[in-house]
């Protein structure tokens, strides 16, 4: 329906927006998750190292975030559109009105507001990379090569499995 493919185009243009190339997709997931190494002959070569977690990531895109807000909340950074984008997530928009809000609260106040508001667009952008990875899994999946490949389809299930666990567990 055109319904569908409205959803496909959507979600595409939000795929190539959160992960511009195969590659970087390819890093996220394997910094979140960690990697396997395995080989279709007996005898192959075979390794894996742990992944981060998504809780890095949040880590990670809340230094990332902090100073950014906290220099709009100052009044370093002009409350322009480009500059609310780039402390908001989709989801969560921050308007002049919500920088305005915390301007007029106290230093202790405003701190405690900027930092939980960083938290939580971390958290909605690392869950979105989460929802954007699991579909590029799925789809990675039926792959002819990787579909008739029971123990690569075993792994790609795992990994869908421990994202899916891990956006759950911060709901």
């Amino acid at each position: 329906s055109v319904q569908q493919n409205s959803d496909m185009n959507n979600s595409s243009s939000e795929i190539t927006t959160v992960f511009p190339t195969a590659q970087v997709a390819a890093d996220w997931v394997t910094a979140i998750l960690g990697d396997e190494v395995m080989t279709t002959y007996n005898g192959g070569a075979k390794s894996s190292q742990p992944g981060a977690g998504l809780y890095s990531d949040i880590q990670a895109q809340s230094a990332a975030l902090l100073p950014k807000l906290q220099a709009l909340v100052a009044g370093s950074t002009p409350l322009t559109v480009e500059a609310l984008q780039a402390v908001s997530v989709e989801g969560l928009a921050l308007s002049p009105q919500i920088i305005h809000d915390i301007q007029t609260q106290s230093p202790v106040i405003q701190s405690i507001m900027v930092n939980k508001l960083v938290q939580n667009i971390a958290a909605m952008t690392v869950i979105n990379k989460a929802r954007l990875a699991i579909e590029l899994l799925q789809s990675g999946s039926r792959i002819p090569a990787i579909y008739s490949n029971k123990a690569a389809q075993d792994i790609i299930e795992q990994a869908i499995a421990r994202l899916q666990q891990n956006v759950q567990a911060m709901l």
